[in-house]
């Protein structure tokens, strides 16, 4: 499999390709399985600030090489603390299901997202999931994400 993991700006995007016209099937499947509270509108809106070039989003997308569409990932940087320094988030991440493994995506990936930390002052690169399954936590696990916290909800009445 020869795979292209590219940063997705403008340019790229008019540019076209089959994997462009498979991100709205993409970002619906995330949405739906992720549990990401947000809307595919404000999905699209994420992607285009990423597209426009800010500083605080990195939008990626991994293709076959024919430009079908393997998978994508969103990181964004957080401001961090004295004591933290900046933080990179990979917000999300999704493969089309059948098409790639999420370890080896993410090992493509990983160079771009660490010159993309580096580049913004990063100290460290940091993971979310709603995912809470042993398998899962071995995989993040595999890739050198460590636990760090646990995060925890309650709604306002």
């Amino acid at each position: 499999m020869s795979v292209e993991i590219q940063r997705v700006t403008f340019q790229e995007w008019n540019r076209g390709g089959p994997w462009r016209d498979e991100l709205a099937d993409a970002f619906e499947r995330y949405l739906r399985k992720s549990g990401e509270e947000m809307t595919l509108a404000e999905q699209w809106q994420l992607v285009n600030l990423a597209m426009l070039g800010r500083e605080d989003l990195l939008f990626l997308v991994a293709t076959e090489s024919d430009e079908t569409l393997l998978g994508f990932a969103i990181c964004r940087l957080l401001p961090g603390t004295l004591a933290s320094g900046r933080i990179v988030q990979v917000w999300q991440v999704y493969v089309v299901p059948g098409r790639a493994k999420l370890a080896e995506l993410f090992e493509l990936a990983w160079p771009q997202i660490e010159a993309y930390a580096k580049a913004n002052g990063a100290a460290r690169c940091s993971m979310m999931t709603r995912r809470m399954t042993a398998a899962y936590d071995r995989l993040l696990r595999s890739l050198g994400f460590e636990p760090y916290a646990l995060h925890y909800s309650r709604g306002v009445a």
